[in-house]
């Protein structure tokens, strides 16, 4: 059994030799080759964990530097030094070079076979093979255990056996592609020596997770991808089995991790991603040896394809992804590359204008060609529409997502979208787990007003302020976070919302209708209670703000401690019936108009950025009132 059919490598020959595919070809031809020249080795050391590499002054990931395994740069100028970064940056580099070795192998297959180019070919196949026997050589001394966190699955090589996953799955895509080139004996010393021990800890993994009745976790799909590869690279069945089949592969997963709608269970869009891209790994390699997963749809119509098309729809009109919880959201992340490697797969084996779109939109703000290794092996063919990403290689003719909306129901999302630059989106369904932030019946507007997203977890505030209720456009009261609730659904018409939040405040009825009408959002926040309390409207913005009418100066924190220290008050201003202030962001104009059903304190501050930009603070508007009810209504235009 092979993990890459006959037919993926002979299109890829052919794209290499095609005059829009071959400069990619060559970027990775150039970077296997720039490693053959440094003659460097596979560190010997295990990984630690990759979110520990953030500053913890700036709030930002530290530049990686392959050359530099003990000094990580913040972007700020700040270098920082310890054993803790060091680990996280050996979790880049193990994954780098694992990448280096599928890199390799692809180009032993696809670019070295011309007659003439022997020599480079072997050289090619000895580079990927290189890199496999170093692992193999010391890969079970490696103690990913020794400095992991109690909560961790662990592995041999990292912390994490997701991490471990994460960095198998290029390394057996390389070994299936130089299998040819090793003997018997050092096919056997290979599997004796790494596949069976990282078989071991990928199972004891699994099985860990089936007994916390955890089969829905998005680090099952990476488990399940990881022994699918291994089955069937080393003919091993009941590897394959496992990886499909009950009680954990990739079926029951299916099942059980994906909501009706198609989005995985936790609704976050980069976790989502993240199971799809492991999902299609498997399928692509599932069906080289004659088994269709993607054929395979579950009790409510879950499958490849819905999860493909349920992601796609998450987009603001620019084609950006709304942030939705926790998840790969800091500037320059793996996010967008791991867009671009599971929408190359699935727009070539389920071609879609919507996948088309969603593929389009991550080169560009990635600025990049397509050269990453699910392109050139299963990228679509070359249209004559330019390239909209960097100019470089090939592209199609890819749409927007336009106007109108998205309602996912189960998963409880709304997105609406008007012809013109603004679009509004609330979250109202269940809680799911550690993913999860306190943002129920939140209001996101684009462009100006957007989610503030998730940093790296190994940061404190990610703890201590991105998940609380102060931290998004929701209702908090009593300056505090929101009960671990979701909200439920009263109406929806196609352009109007209406949710509520019976559990996220004891003793406080909380409900939000939301349209969209004539490129206008209309928004209406309405709250009782049973005794009197403290509401805090909060609403978040970029760009310059101009308040019609007087402000009184301000000092201090909103608070002492918790979330709400983390913001800075500057001015407030008493409302008896409305406050209008315009926003210029981009280079367009919007008006926001705050109305409320009783007098009510206007606070203005600043907050945390951003998890992209968490060094630029926002604006934060907080319409404060204390009593036992009040009713929020606020219109939204672009003028």
């Amino acid at each position: 059994m092979r993990l890459f059919s006959a037919a993926t490598i002979k299109q890829a020959k052919k794209k290499s030799e095609s005059p829009t595919w071959a400069a990619n070809w060559q970027a990775l031809q150039h970077r296997v080759e720039a490693w053959q020249s440094q003659g460097a080795q596979v560190p010997v050391e295990a990984g630690g964990w990759i979110h520990n590499y953030v500053c913890p002054d700036h709030w930002q990931p530290l530049t990686y530097d392959g050359n530099l395994p003990d000094k990580h740069m913040c972007p700020e100028g700040h270098v920082l030094v310890g054993e803790k970064y060091d680990a996280a940056w050996r979790v880049w580099r193990h994954r780098q070079l694992a990448d280096l070795a599928r890199e390799a192998g692809m180009a032993y297959q696809v670019l070295g076979s011309e007659s003439g180019r022997e020599n480079v070919c072997a050289a090619y196949a000895e580079t990927a093979v290189s890199i496999l026997n170093q692992y193999a050589d010391f890969y079970t001394r490696l103690d990913g255990r020794a400095d992991a966190e109690s909560w961790m699955l662990t592995g041999h090589a990292f912390n994490q056996a997701l991490t471990e996953a994460l960095w198998a799955v290029p390394l057996i895509h390389a070994y299936d592609l130089v299998v040819d080139t090793l003997t018997t004996a050092q096919q056997e010393r290979l599997k004796r020596d790494l596949w069976e021990p990282l078989t071991a800890v990928i199972t004891r993994a699994q099985d860990n997770l089936i007994a916390q009745d955890k089969v829905e976790s998005n680090y099952m799909a990476w488990l399940n991808v990881t022994l699918g590869c291994l089955g069937f690279a080393l003919n091993d069945t009941a590897l394959v089995d496992r990886a499909i089949e009950a009680p954990a592969g990739f079926k029951p997963h299916l099942e059980q991790a994906i909501w009706a709608d198609g989005l995985e269970y936790e609704a976050t869009p980069y976790y989502h991603n993240f199971v799809l891209l492991a999902d299609l790994i498997l399928a692509e390699a599932a069906k080289t040896n004659g088994i269709d997963l993607y054929s395979v749809t579950d009790s409510q119509g879950q499958s490849i394809t819905s999860m493909g098309c349920a992601f796609a729809q998450l987009a603001w009109p620019d084609g950006s992804i709304v942030d939705l919880g926790d998840g790969s959201y800091w500037q320059d992340s793996i996010y967008d590359s791991e867009i671009c490697q599971a929408y190359e797969i699935l727009n070539s084996a389920a071609p879609e204008p919507l996948f088309a779109a969603a593929l389009s939109a991550a080169y560009t703000r990635r600025g990049a060609a397509r050269d990453n290794w699910a392109a050139l092996l299963y990228g679509a063919s070359v249209t004559s529409t330019p390239s909209t990403s960097s100019g470089n290689g090939p592209s199609t003719s890819f749409p927007s997502t336009g106007s109108g909306s998205t309602f996912l129901k189960e998963s409880g999302i709304a997105i609406l979208r008007s012809e013109k630059e603004l679009a509004a989106l609330v979250p109202f369904g269940p809680y799911r787990g550690s993913h999860h932030h306190f943002d129920r019946l939140s209001l996101t507007v684009w462009p100006f007003s957007k989610e503030a997203g998730c940093p790296l977890y190994g940061l404190e505030a990610r703890r201590a302020w991105y998940p609380h209720s102060y931290a998004h456009n929701t209702l908090v009261v009593d300056g505090q976070s929101h009960a671990q609730c979701g909200g439920e659904l009263l109406d929806w018409t196609g352009h109007s919302l209406y949710v509520t939040a019976p559990d996220a405040y004891p003793g406080v009825h909380f409900d939000r209708t939301t349209k969209l009408l004539n490129d206008t959002i209309w928004d209406e926040l309405a709250v009782q209670s049973n005794k009197p309390r403290t509401f805090d409207w909060v609403f978040h913005l970029d760009g310059d703000v101009t308040f019609l009418g007087e402000l009184e100066p301000l000092s201090g924190t909103l608070a002492a401690d918790g979330p709400a220290s983390f913001i800075t008050l500057q001015a407030q201003k008493q409302i008896d019936k409305t406050v209008t202030l315009d926003i210029a962001f981009n280079e367009n104009n919007y008006r926001l108009t705050l109305a409320g059903e009783r007098p009510f304190t206007l606070l203005i501050g600043k907050a945390p950025g951003t998890s992209r930009y968490p060094q630029q603070p926002r604006l934060v508007l907080i319409g404060r009132t204390i009593g036992v009810h009040q009713r929020y209504r606020t219109t939204i235009e672009q003028r």
